[in-house]
């Protein structure tokens, strides 16, 4: 019996020559297929060389690497999967061999190309394919989008506008074309010309008034598919600023006299001829009734036109039981009415019809005590005017201050006639009187409405706290 006393085998080795068979059957079952194996292409790229091929690079495969069954590597085999369609496939020789060009691919579709190490044209078991990769879309597609930046622009001549190509356009679909491509510019004339002729941008100058082409010409260096574009380009050249029409004086004949005064209180009254050459002019007033309130009207020079000559009368006083009253929901302030009348020649009137080349400003100044009394607030007032004291009157654009408890109130005027200060209700809100307060600023209608909700609140809430009092030390 083997292992037995007196036995040719000792035990020993009977048991040493079953582990190593043990040993040797887990080596031959655990053996990878690719024994000697030791590397697989990598770092698989894919570009698109023209509309109908592809450029497949990769790492090869270091020396000794075997297919099973049939031996070192000796190709390569590179299959092009589309998204839909016909699978391409090309194989090239050489274990060292890192490129292959796959011909026949439809345009503008993607593929996912693999690399694949063969032997004999055996290709390896599933599974050991190269990592895959997706391949551009078609160049001439891509390409096709690319376009100068603009259609059409208009330059002023001297002045200058960056031009570029844009790699896809409107159409963000594509991809784009970052490299691997020439860009030629040109211009078709005289009318303009480029500080670059070749790049992605150039620098367009108009050199004279007129139309001009500029064109742009985009190669793939590679494939060779080119595009070109064109930009029409309007020179335009500013107009010449217009010469000043020359204000022409009328004849003395023409010229009127001064307005008289004579007949107003002194200072309420104040008159001018005023001429296309006359330059800033300002006449000021004071209602003798009230001396705290005055008026004024300023002329820009240049205001009166040409050949045209104007006396101008500017008075102030108190409303009279002729003066129409204010529209409803208007509350005149104070009584003064500010008079502005332009006569001709023969010191007859001419009317509001008579315009200024430019706006005058009329202002009216009265305290801060007229506005309060008035029950009025100067976020209210504004200027009113009419053609006569008879009405009607219509509110003016105005723009109201407080300096020091005076209160002035602008507008800006082409016509004259008569104007005075009014306060426009807000709404439904009934105006209620203005409390006084430190300073020169009043409470507005809301403030004084909050305040005396407060006050009554506090006032209610007292009497509840006194009456608890009361019950708490047994007092009626």
């Amino acid at each position: 019996m083997l292992g037995s006393a007196g036995s040719i085998v000792p035990k020993r080795w009977i048991l040493g020559i079953f582990a190593l068979g043990l040993i040797a059957i887990m080596v031959a079952t655990s053996a990878s297929p690719w024994a000697g194996a030791s590397t697989l292409p990598t770092a698989v790229t894919a570009s698109a060389t023209s509309s109908t091929s592809i450029q497949v690079d990769w790492t090869a495969v270091q020396a000794g690497s075997t297919v099973p069954s049939s031996g070192v590597v000796d190709a390569y085999t590179v299959k092009c999967v589309p998204t839909t369609g016909t699978t391409i496939s090309v194989t090239v020789s050489g274990i060292s061999t890192a490129t292959a060009t796959v011909p026949g691919v439809t345009a503008n579709t993607a593929y996912v190309c693999s690399v694949f190490p063969s032997s004999s044209s055996t290709l390896p078991a599933s599974g050991i394919a190269a990592t895959s990769i997706t391949t551009p879309l078609n160049a001439a597609t891509t390409l096709g989008s690319a376009v100068a930046s603009l259609a059409t622009a208009s330059v002023q001549v001297g002045g200058t506008i960056q031009i570029y190509v844009d790699a896809l356009g409107a159409d963000a679909t594509k991809t784009a074309i970052t490299t691997g491509f020439t860009v030629q510019w040109g211009v078709n004339n005289a009318n303009g010309s480029l500080s670059d002729t070749t790049g992605t941008a150039t620098t367009y100058t108009a050199s004279s008034e007129g139309v001009a082409t500029v064109m742009v010409r985009v190669t793939q260096t590679a494939s060779g598919i080119t595009k070109q574009d064109s930009i029409a380009m309007t020179n335009f050249a500013v107009a010449a600023d217009p010469v000043a029409v020359a204000l022409v004086d009328p004849a003395s004949s023409e010229t009127p006299e001064l307005p008289d005064i004579s007949g107003f209180e002194a200072g309420a009254a104040e008159s001018a001829v005023l001429k296309p050459s006359s330059g800033i002019t300002t006449l000021s007033v004071v209602d003798a009734g009230d001396s705290t309130v005055s008026g004024s009207v300023d002329f820009g020079a240049g205001a009166i036109p040409t050949n045209t000559s104007v006396g101008v009368l500017t008075s102030i006083g108190s409303a009279t039981s002729a003066t129409a009253p204010m529209p409803s929901g208007v509350t005149s302030v104070g009584s003064s009415i500010l008079s502005i009348q332009v006569t001709d020649k023969d010191g007859v009137p001419v009317g509001n019809s008579y315009r200024l080349n430019s706006d005058a400003t009329v202002s009216i100044k009265l305290p801060l005590s007229t506005v309060t009394s008035a029950g009025a607030d100067t976020q209210g007032l504004s200027i009113w005017k009419a053609t006569t004291e008879s009405g009607p009157w219509t509110k003016i654009s105005s723009t109201v201050t407080n300096v020091d408890g005076v209160v002035e109130i602008t507008g800006q005027v082409r016509g004259f006639s008569v104007f005075r200060i009014g306060f426009e209700t807000r709404g439904d809100v009934a105006v209620v009187a203005v409390l006084p307060s430190a300073g020169d600023v009043a409470p507005t209608t809301t403030q004084a409405l909050l305040v005396t909700g407060l006050g009554l609140l506090l006032l209610v809430g007292g009497g509840v706290y006194v009456r608890r009092q009361r019950r708490a030390n047994g007092t009626v």
